[in-house]
């Protein structure tokens, strides 16, 4: 596997990224985050019907910020707002 160039995610909408490997920046809208344990499955089924070594715990989500926020506050079970 290799890294990802700079500005990773940008133009994206609200895709999820699995990053091995090192990004030189992210997009200004987008942010690295745990996997969670359902994207960790997937992700561990995918790489094995490809044939590709690794583990899922290796991988990190980057994804954008405002789908962050809403995982966020669907956890707690309560929203909260952005007072910006």
């Amino acid at each position: 596997g290799g890294d990802a160039g700079e500005r990773l995610g940008d133009h994206r909408g609200l895709a999820t990224i699995y990053l091995r490997g090192t990004a030189r920046s992210l997009a200004d809208c987008m942010v690295e985050v745990p996997l969670k344990k359902r994207d960790e499955l997937r992700l561990g089924v995918l790489l094995i019907n490809a044939s590709i070594r690794g583990a899922a715990k290796e991988f990190r989500r980057v994804i954008p910020e405002r789908l962050w926020r809403v995982e966020q506050s669907r956890e707690t079970g309560e929203v909260r707002p952005n007072w910006r």
